[in-house]
């Protein structure tokens, strides 16, 4: 916990965005990473987690999550406001395109930031993430798609949900291959530029 404190206590960047005020952290020197902390940390979390995961030889950007240490929690927090705020934060910065890590409970605002701009993604990497949302409106259905899409998986009927629920599996683990596969290294080193 100390170590934590320690970390927050070196302070972030708190940056007015056209999507409002955001915390976030950068470390490191190469191409940009985005990097989506999970559920225990802000901005901090995702240096860490990043920079063990890369060293200093990629550019490490974590913002807070809406609610995560000093980044407010606005009117509309939806996943698609979070992926827009991303957006929003790498305009603020001038970058153009990222490389997507999203870990945790980070997972469904970094599938919905690949979603709502690919062009901005030059690729996606989730790790320990939660990719699963259960939809029960049409537009929520749709939106399923949409991030099924991202990550090369077709329709899923409603006998699959129902096994999925009773079995509580993820759905990349119901033996269907994911699109991207390989080592964080390789990925990274074929990323578009």
């Amino acid at each position: 916990m100390r170590a934590a404190s320690e970390r927050v206590a070196k302070g972030g960047h708190i940056i007015e965005t056209e999507c409002g005020l955001i915390e976030y952290g950068n470390a490191g020197n190469g191409p940009p990473v985005l990097v989506i902390h999970g559920a225990g940390g802000g901005y901090d979390q995702g240096l860490l987690i990043g920079s063990q995961m890369f060293g200093a030889d990629l550019t490490l950007i974590a913002a807070s999550r809406f609610g995560y240490l000093n980044s407010p929690i606005p009117e509309d927090s939806s996943l698609e406001a979070q992926a827009d705020a991303y957006a929003c934060l790498l305009d603020a910065l001038d970058i153009d395109r990222v490389i997507v890590v999203a870990f945790s409970a980070g997972g469904p605002s970094g599938l919905h930031f690949a979603r709502r701009y690919p062009e901005r993604t030059a690729t996606l990497i989730m790790r320990s993430a939660i990719s699963y949302i259960d939809p029960s409106k049409a537009e929520d259905r749709e939106r399923e798609a949409s991030i099924n899409r991202v990550i090369g998986l077709g329709p899923i009927t409603r006998g699959e949900r129902a096994a999925q629920h009773r079995v509580g599996a993820d759905r990349l683990n119901r033996g269907s291959k994911p699109r991207f596969c390989g080592n964080v290294t390789s990925l990274v080193a074929k990323a578009p530029r």
